[in-house]
């Protein structure tokens, strides 16, 4: 029974790492997501505006508003494209809508890490009804969650194990230069990697 207990610790142990690391991801997802759509959104009003303020600008001024001496009409017309197109591609790309369902992945999976600590808090032993009840939330997440694609995966899970080695080092280095950091790992892991690699 207790060999039973101790699988079941080992195994929230497992949904605990796999969950901080989907954490991660999706929050990297979130925030590239939510800054190109924030582009596009600024990109878009500062062309509109621009156009609607050259409706009722001063003749005089128009020149200086317009590069390169254009006809007037021609450019107001290739901003008036640009800015359609704009919205196209917006719509098509829907990065807002992408930044909002990692936002919502990110939450359940933070759910699940939540109840991995909570049961992984104190010596007692974790019953198989309060492992089910963890895996359900998580294997929900996987479920409805929106999935990361295979060609981020590995970058994503690369981030992940970055920051969790410079948050180590920081709790006894806290003054120390991220980026420094960043490269010591670089150097140390690539180089260690192809040393073992030429051993076989």
């Amino acid at each position: 029974m207790d060999k039973a207990i101790d699988d079941f610790r080992e195994e929230v142990k497992k949904m605990y790492r796999k969950a901080d690391m989907l954490c991660t991801a999706h929050s990297i997802e979130r925030a590239i997501y939510r800054r190109r759509s924030t582009i596009i959104d600024i990109l878009l009003m500062v062309i509109s505006v621009y156009i609607v303020a050259m409706a009722f600008v001063d003749p005089s001024l128009v020149p200086k508003l317009i590069p390169c001496e254009w006809n007037m009409v021609i450019w107001i017309g290739v901003l008036s494209i640009a800015t359609f197109i704009l919205s196209i591609f917006q719509f098509i790309v829907n990065w807002k809508g992408r930044a909002d369902a990692h936002d919502r992945s990110f939450g359940m999976y933070a759910e699940a890490k939540s109840k991995c600590i909570e049961n992984l808090n104190g010596n007692k032993p974790i019953s198989r009804e309060e492992y089910n009840n963890i895996k359900t939330r998580y294997d929900m997440a996987s479920t409805i969650g929106i999935h990361i694609e295979d060609s981020r995966f590995l970058r994503l899970k690369q981030r992940h194990l970055i920051k969790t080695e410079v948050s180590k080092i920081l709790d006894y280095r806290p003054g120390a230069w991220l980026w420094y950091l960043r490269a010591c790992l670089w150097w140390r892991d690539t180089f260690k990697l192809s040393s073992d690699a030429l051993k076989h």
